[in-house]
């Protein structure tokens, strides 16, 4: 029974640490050639397609043309998404693991209630063969 609530508090620490991983990664993302590249390009598909979803949401246009954003800004828009991209992941992980856990501990309380009833199911069909076979009679 102990286990649980060091197993929620685990969570939550790695949980509460995940943020500030994911701000270190971010900037270290940015600073690296090749994988800032990608942020920018992240980046400015993602302001591409709310630009576009915005336009047609409120005004119902239909938009040819969106300009793009400025490399920085693309950047910076791009490190976000990939470190709320940690952040979700590491959450996602923490929650299946709880699932996995808490359906193996159901599992295991299942077979041990079908056990329990198999020995008391077992017991009952010996008890009936010995009264079958002159046991007490009446």
């Amino acid at each position: 029974m102990a286990a649980l609530p060091i197993t929620k508090l685990a969570a939550l620490l790695i949980k509460t640490l995940a943020k500030p991983m994911a701000k270190s990664l971010k900037e270290s993302a940015k600073n690296h050639a090749s994988v800032s590249s990608l942020l920018v390009s992240i980046g400015e598909v993602s302001h591409q397609a709310t630009a576009r979803l915005s336009i047609v949401s409120t005004h119902g246009l239909r938009v040819k043309k969106i300009p793009s954003l400025d490399t920085n800004k693309a950047l910076d828009r791009g490190a976000d998404i990939f470190g709320e991209g940690i952040i979700l992941g590491v959450a996602s992980g923490i929650l299946v693991f709880e699932y996995t856990t808490s359906a193996t501990k159901t599992k295991k309380k299942e077979e041990t209630k079908m056990a329990e009833l198999d020995a008391i199911d077992e017991d009952l069909q010996v008890r009936r063969a010995s009264d079958k076979n002159g046991g007490v009679s009446r």
